[in-house]
């Protein structure tokens, strides 16, 4: 009875300031308005907006409520103004993205809703209990935080997307053996058709040139790229890297490269609109992160013909195969990630060979593949419900 009906979604976010979850949530909306089978609207629970060419069309409405939980005072909640939006929307679904927005969504279970979370990484707040750290407060609030959701995700039956392999085990590691049921395995999309090029069958000859994209923190580990590019240059090959991205690290990346005297070959170009420019002219994508839930950038890079040559960072385990569509380094070793970029670009077959590899194995994780599962994933749970509500 409902497929006769408009499917009425609501995705709940922090905020659409730049990062990976909110990229992947704009190409989930982008996709379902356009289609009339479906209503969709995006609430940010703070301001900032930095996709504003991307989401000019989108439905997307700024709510300030607000929930604050503590361990030793009161929980704290201003949600009027959420639940107004909600209750006039009447959705089927709501669909959260990261702990903020979970939190909050949860406060009020609302009968007849559907709900699901899209785990984008390992959120420290779902780990298990260490009693070795009981004393650290940050440790408590963590597992007060838990324990709260827990209850929240039991009492409405709460399906869970892992992005990645990787985070599909630890959801099972650090949940309880009866939400297993409800852990469902779609791997991050991109919208193929916007970031594609063809490098092999232009005119494009592959350089010591350069590209990597992410936020400028630790985890993302830029700094171990200015040690890549300064071995190269040790070997006398003058490559350049692009960063693209800000973030808290930025002035210490900038000193290292003053420091090493490559400011004439690393240059920082903070957040950039024109990201598939910068693939385009580019012959690898190097990626460093020490950890990576995903990687929705790596397929950007693959479906803009680039070769990713990437540390181990868990997640992106499953998107690279080595020799096809680039390589992974199970260590970070400067010399070695210097070893495979030159075999990259010199072997001149192997480069075009791997960038066609990466073409097609990006468009496998095509937006539009994508929200087909995630549709029949809705469907699926709305029919489950009302099967268990008719045996009532």
């Amino acid at each position: 009875m409902l497929k006769q009906k408009v499917l009425k979604i609501i995705h709940v976010i922090p905020s659409l300031r730049k990062g990976g979850a909110e990229r992947l949530l704009i190409n989930i909306i982008s996709e379902l308005h356009k289609r009339e089978d479906v209503s969709c609207l995006i609430i940010a629970l703070n301001e900032g907006n930095d996709y504003q060419e991307l989401t000019t069309n989108l439905p997307i409405k700024v709510c300030n409520s607000k929930v604050d939980l503590s361990v030793l005072k009161s929980n704290r909640a201003d949600i009027n103004e959420f639940y107004e939006i909600v209750h006039k929307f009447k959705p089927h679904i709501i669909h959260s993205h990261l702990f903020e927005a979970e939190i909050l969504s949860r406060w009020k279970i609302l009968k007849g809703t559907i709900y699901f979370s899209h785990i984008h990484n390992n959120e420290k707040q779902f780990l298990n209990f260490d009693l070795s750290k009981f004393y650290i407060k940050r440790t408590l609030t963590n597992f007060y935080e838990k324990q709260f959701m827990l209850r929240k995700y039991k009492r409405c039956n709460n399906n869970f997307i892992a992005v990645s392999k990787h985070t599909e085990t630890f959801l099972k590691d650090v949940f309880p053996y009866s939400f297993y049921k409800n852990i469902y395995y779609l791997p991050n999309a991109i919208d193929y058709n916007y970031f594609y090029f063809n490098k092999v069958e232009g005119n494009f000859i592959p350089e010591y040139k350069f590209v990597t994209i992410g936020r400028l923190v630790d985890n993302k580990n830029q700094m171990f790229l200015v040690d890549v590019i300064e071995e190269l240059h040790k070997r006398n090959i003058k490559a350049t890297l692009d960063i693209l991205g800000d973030g808290e690290n930025r002035e210490a990346i900038d000193l290292k490269i003053k420091k090493k005297n490559l400011q004439n070959y690393i240059f920082l170009h903070g957040n950039v609109s024109n990201v598939k420019e910068f693939l385009q002219k580019s012959s690898l994508y190097l990626h460093a992160a020490t950890y990576e839930p995903f990687g929705l950038v790596i397929l950007e890079a693959m479906a803009s013909g680039l070769p990713v040559i990437s540390l181990d960072g868990g997640g992106n385990k499953e998107l690279l195969v080595n020799g096809k569509n680039g390589f992974m380094i199970s260590k970070p070793s400067a010399s070695l990630f210097a070893d495979k970029i030159v075999k990259s670009i010199e072997d001149k077959f192997l480069y075009n060979r791997m960038s066609e590899k990466a073409n097609v194995f990006a468009k496998e994780y095509d937006i539009k593949n994508y929200i087909k599962r995630l549709i029949i994933l809705y469907y699926d749970q709305i029919e489950k419900y009302y099967a268990s509500k008719m045996t009532v």
